[in-house]
């Protein structure tokens, strides 16, 4: 299982960073977030999960079902990770995102949002990296 030091240790001593979810990341230009899963927290009551980007999406959709409870967006294939999806969805995902952990270009662990929706002027970062490729930062 890998941890959050050790990715931001790639970020840093890497000159060009691929993101991959499947197979082995044996290159050190390669950073491998299949490791990186499993949930953090997971509030029924209060319809909030957490989750790391390498968790799969049928995963979490086991989790959420021991509750009666579903993703608010549709996914067919539940193979893909959360990470996978919050990089190359659009705004039906974004609206579903609260919160967000990330590691910048320096390896500078950032946090954005929370776990509570509020209503606050200026850049919602955790949505606007919705759909960006991983090429604004490790999510």
């Amino acid at each position: 299982m890998q941890t959050i030091g050790e990715i931001q240790k790639k970020v840093r001593n890497a000159s060009q960073l691929r993101i991959t979810n499947s197979g082995s990341a044996s290159s050190s230009e390669l950073l491998n977030m299949i490791s990186y899963s499993g949930v953090v927290e997971y509030f029924p009551e209060e319809l909030v999960i957490t989750v790391k980007s390498g968790t799969l999406i049928k995963e979490i959709n086991q989790v959420l079902g021991e509750n009666n409870q579903a993703l608010p967006f549709f996914i067919e294939n539940s193979d893909k990770t959360i990470g996978s999806l919050y990089s190359t969805s659009g705004s039906d995902f974004s609206d579903s995102v609260l919160g967000v952990q990330i590691i910048n270009g320096k390896g500078d662990l950032l946090n954005f949002g929370g776990q509570v929706m509020k209503n606050v002027a200026g850049y919602d970062v955790s949505r606007l990296l919705v759909g960006s490729m991983g090429k604004l930062a490790v999510i």
